[in-house]
């Protein structure tokens, strides 16, 4: 048998306003597979990629839920004040700077007393979590979007995203609106269109003419990045904002559309500032493009103006292939602008005038702050002359007030000459001062301010040396007064620098003062280390670099995972001409912590070596084998690359040939797009899913990948190989006694009833139990599994529970009366509970009416519960067991608990029962034998087993770790395949059929470095 796969493509071109044709739309997300409640990092189901993100979605102000018959967002702000959103990145497919796109939505404002406040955009964010209150709190970071705004008649407005303009009056809620946002990432325009829709579902349609709200809207600011997704924010207020409700999100980045022949991408990117002075211009060419003229100068106008026949002296490149265009030194604090014009081949040999971007060059010099401020006096602990440093009293355009606490005064019973001296925390080359003087109100006619000064530096504190005596120019007295003395330091290198003053403008009063002073260095060390310090997920062959101190002329890298070995110059090191390097020439290790610094040396200079600061940053833990992440529904389809057992028959479009299957009983991937697994994920946004049938010959199911070319296991200090599996729990086995895997849906085991699984005996009587909880699938933050007594099968029985819920550790529950409401032992519950995580093991017991809990990590020593004990009334005759709920309706959860014993009287044999809602009736998987076959260049394989059948059947994402010393009859240098399979391959017999999902092959370090 083969896969078949056909696709039905239907082109919808419609002629909207501007003569521009749009093509098909696709998926981002109509939520239907989502699991209601929190949509929090779960991966969009559409085939353009994307994850969702929310803002405090702990508080229910961002929810998944059922509308009108579809599954839809929802979000609102919960209270007065509060700024709530939610939203999603990381489209594969995103309108680029130069391109036009389009994005369709539904959307819904609810009818209530709240107010409509709602704002609706898309973003250029690729961070891993976009929807923060950062851009919640300021709507205008959404460059393309609108507002809905209340209108006082009990309906609302759409509005520019600056609400200085109404695009549409007059909107109804309880309404379902379609919109269109058509995006024209090169002229920064967009234009929205509105009709009403019948309710939250179905397709996408294109807009008529007499939709359009409005077109040609500028950009609330320009952009040259990339968008990459949306957002949905309701920005905070004095009340609370009313819900709405959006579904059925399609994106068209750029398809059916004539590619714009622009280059784009600038780097650096455009208005970027403090660009290094060395930097290399480059661009993303046009898709026509065989030759790039570059312009560059500055001054705007020429470069808007200049072309080849007129080239103003900035056309500094003509007829270049490259990309990239290196401009030489660039002055100090100069800010550049640049264009690239696009050059098609011949005959044509047309020239695409480019965007106008620009730079800004950074300083020669950066202003530091000192540590410390002391002096010989202070007026009062409001004029203290930490006030000269930590920016009081000036406003955002370095403009001073005329408040005395906001500055430093000296005790007026104190004798003139008065001191104050600064300390930094080392030793700095520095080149200016700038100083704004006592600035009172009274300071032209009283003369306050410092006039004759010394200054003083040293590099240890106890010796000193004389720059020389200044004059500082006097204050203005007013609110607007702004730095009026800027002293020329001259490279004096020092940690401390005092100022010695010696007369006021007074000449009467013994009393003097600064407002502010702000010091300028030379950075004659290494800075801006690149990857930053403290960075993480650092490839092992990432190029090191770092901003040069000024005077270098060489730099000594030093660099080990031994932070003492780079502090006392120990460490390995390297002397380099340039400021970067390769990371490999370290001969780096996975998973290890590295410090490394950077000496300046100019033999020529006083002194001759700046000893740099020490940085520090984190390989990445692991290499990837397979992350499952690049494989899409075109072209690279899973399957294409995974054999299976059914095979497929390829694409003539993609160059890819059928392929028979390996004729076992496996299918990998889904049968209908996305072909790749985007729900059920270890990391990232993708899984494989790898369904297997070992109901009929040969009585196993495996798939393999070809590793072309074939991989080296042996680099950077990796000794393990990393698989990741998960596959559903059957409703209830015990595949040995006192061991069961069990799955339960249900809102959650709490409240006035339960929704849950509960695995039960009879207990009369005083009694206890206790188990091992292994593993708990990660449905929702209070998922949980634990032992339970309960006085009867109703949803709304009393019970005692001690449990185990993922993050928040073992927990001791109770519903004390019948139908009365359930408490936690959350307000006391300890920080080591909470800590707990699996493997751990729970205990409960029955004393007459007390109920006491328990938890260990060996099963021998135990630690009271602090909400110990609990006294609830019940028969001599209760029930005794294992609940479950995944905390989220219509979602599975799945368990497995091992070590399970009771005391007391107990009778019967273990029983399911369904509290308060059906439980799953699919048998999920039964434990089989799940194995690994590798395979190297020379044909030598090594077949591994897992040791527990019962990996595949916990509901939960369980880490499997291969020893690579397990493999030591292959050639690691060379591992050419790659085989994954479920049961028995050396002794085949008849069993079960399941599905297993597959994510994270990786080879990590587990070794210390």
């Amino acid at each position: 048998m083969k896969r078949i796969i056909a696709f039905t493509t239907i082109a919808a071109v419609f002629l909207l306003p501007q003569a521009i044709g749009y093509g098909g739309f696709r998926l981002v997300e109509n939520f239907d597979a989502m699991a209601t409640g929190s949509p929090d990092g779960l991966a969009c189901t559409g085939v353009l990629g994307g994850t969702w993100d929310t803002e405090s979605e702990a508080t229910g102000n961002v929810v998944i839920e059922d509308n009108t018959g579809s599954r839809v967002v929802r979000f609102m702000t919960t209270s007065a004040g509060a700024a709530r959103g939610v939203g999603f990145n990381g489209i594969s497919n995103p309108i680029e700077d130069g391109e036009t796109g389009k994005v369709f939505f539904r959307f819904m404002i609810r009818t209530d007393s709240q107010v409509p406040r709602t704002y609706i955009g898309l973003i250029t964010d690729t961070s891993s979590n976009p929807i923060t209150a950062g851009l919640i709190g300021n709507v205008a970071n959404l460059a393309v979007g609108f507002g809905l705004l209340d209108n006082g008649t009990g309906g609302f407005d759409m509005v520019k995203v600056d609400g200085s303009t109404i695009l549409k009056s007059g909107l109804s809620r309880a309404t379902w609106y379609n919109v269109w946002l058509i995006v024209d990432n090169t002229t920064d325009r967009f234009d929205i269109y509105l009709s009403t829709a019948t309710g939250p579902s179905g397709e996408p349609t294109m807009p008529e003419p007499g939709d359009l709200v409005a077109g040609g809207i500028p950009f609330t600011s320009p952009v040259t990045d990339a968008f990459v997704g949306m957002a949905f924010v309701c920005p905070g207020g004095t009340i609370q904002s009313s819900r709405t409700y959006v579904d059925e999100i399609y994106w068209d980045g750029d398809e059916g559309l004539a590619p714009s022949q622009a280059a784009k991408r600038p780097d650096p990117s455009s208005n970027a500032t403090d660009i290094r002075y060395d930097t290399v211009l480059s661009w993303v060419a046009g898709p026509d493009a065989v030759a790039h003229d570059v312009y560059l100068g500055t001054n705007l106008q020429d470069v808007q103006a200049a072309s080849r026949t007129d080239p103003r002296g900035v056309l500094v490149s003509q007829g270049q292939t490259a990309t990239s265009f290196n401009p030489g030194p660039l002055a100090f604090g100069q800010t550049y602008y640049w264009r690239v014009d696009e050059i098609a081949a011949p005959p044509t040999s047309t020239i695409y005038t480019g965007s106008i971007w620009s730079f800004t060059v950074e300083p020669y010099v950066y202003p530091i702050r000192p540590t410390t401020a002391t002096a010989s006096s202070s007026m009062s602990p409001d004029s203290d002359p930490i006030k000269t440093i930590d920016n009081s009293g000036l406003n955002q355009a370095d403009q001073h007030s005329t408040s005395n606490t906001d500055m430093w005064l000296s005790n007026p019973s104190e004798p003139l000459p008065a001191w104050i001296q600064y300390e930094f925390d080392n030793t700095y080359m520095f080149q200016d001062l700038l100083v704004w003087n006592s600035n009172m109100a009274i300071e032209p006619t009283i003369g306050l301010g410092a006039k004759d000064i010394e200054i003083l530096y040293s590099q240890d504190g106890i010796n000193w040396s004389t720059l020389g005596h200044f004059q500082l120019n006097q204050a203005t007295g007013s609110p607007n007064y702004t730095p009026n003395t800027q002293i020329n330091l001259q490279g004096l290198v020092a940690k401390y620098i005092k100022l010695t003053i010696n007369s006021n403008y007074s000449g009467l009063i013994n009393q003097t003062g600064l407002s502010e002073v702000r010091f300028f260095q030379v950075p004659t060390r290494a800075f801006y280390p690149s990857p930053a310090n403290a960075a993480t997920n650092v490839p092992l062959d990432a190029t090191v670099d770092f901003r040069p101190g000024r005077l270098a002329q060489t730099h000594t890298i030093y660099l080990a995972p031994d932070q003492n070995a780079v502090s006392n110059a120990l460490a390995t090191s390297i002397s380099i001409q340039k400021h970067s390097f390769n990371l490999s020439q370290f001969n780096p290790t996975y998973a290890t912590t590295y410090y490394w610094r950077v000496d300046e040396v100019n033999q020529l200079a006083d002194p001759p070596t700046w000893q740099g600061n020490i940085w520090s940053f984190s390989t990445v833990p692991y290499a990837v084998v397979d992350d499952f992440e690049d494989y899409d529904d075109i072209c690279k389809r899973i399957f294409f690359y995974w054999t299976d057992g059914l095979g497929h028959s390829g694409s003539a479009d993609c160059s890819v040939p059928p392929a028979t299957g390996n004729g076992t009983g496996s299918t990998v991937g889904n049968i209908q797009p996305p072909f790749a697994e985007r729900t059920i994920v270890n990391s990232g946004r993708q899984s494989m899913p790898f369904a297997y049938d070992n109901s009929s010959s040969p009585f196993y199911s495996e798939t393999t990948k070809l590793l072309t070319p074939a991989q080296d296991w042996t680099k950077g200090g990796v000794d393990t190989l990393t698989i990741y599996l998960r596959g559903m729990a059957p409703p209830f086995l015990e595949y040995a006694p006192g061991a069961m895997l069990l799955n339960g849906t249900g809102s959650d085991i709490y409240g006035t009833a339960d929704q849950g699984r509960f695995i039960y005996k009879e207990l009369h009587g005083d009694g206890s139990i206790i188990a091992r909880v292994e593993s708990l699938a990660n449905t929702h933050a209070w998922a949980k599994v634990g032992v339970m007594i309960r006085e009867s099968l109703n949803p709304d029985a009393s019970w005692a529970y001690v449990l185990y819920a993922g993050q928040n550790g073992v927990r001791f529950q109770a519903r004390l009366q019948t139908a009365a409401s359930a408490t936690s032992d959350t307000p006391i519950a300890t920080p080591d509970q909470i800590a707990m995580r699996v493997p751990v093991w729970i205990k409960l017991e029955r004393k007459s009416n007390l109920f006491y809990g328990y938890y260990s990590t060996d099963g021998t020593n135990w630690t009271a519960m602090a909400w110990n004990p609990q006294t609830i009334q019940m028969p001599l005759d209760v029930y005794i067991g294992i609940a479950i709920t995944s905390h989220v309706a219509n979602v599975v959860c799945g368990a497995k608990l091992t070590s399970i014993s009771t005391t007391g009287n107990i009778t019967g044999s273990w029983q399911s029962a369904d509290l308060g809602v059906a439980q799953p009736l699919e048998a999920g998987n039964s434990p089989q034998q799940v194995y690994l076959v590798l395979k190297d260049l020379s044909g030598n394989t090594k077949l591994v087993a897992h040791p527990d059948p019962t990996v595949i059947a916990t509901g939960a994402w369980e880490r499997w770790d291969i020893p690579l010393t397990t493999f030591n009859n292959l050639n690691l240098k060379a591992i050419s395949a790659l085989t994954l399979g479920v049961g028995n391959r050396s002794n085949p017999t008849p069993n079960g059929k399941g599905t297993i999902y597959i994510d994270d092959i990786r080879l990590t370090r587990t070794a210390n470095p």
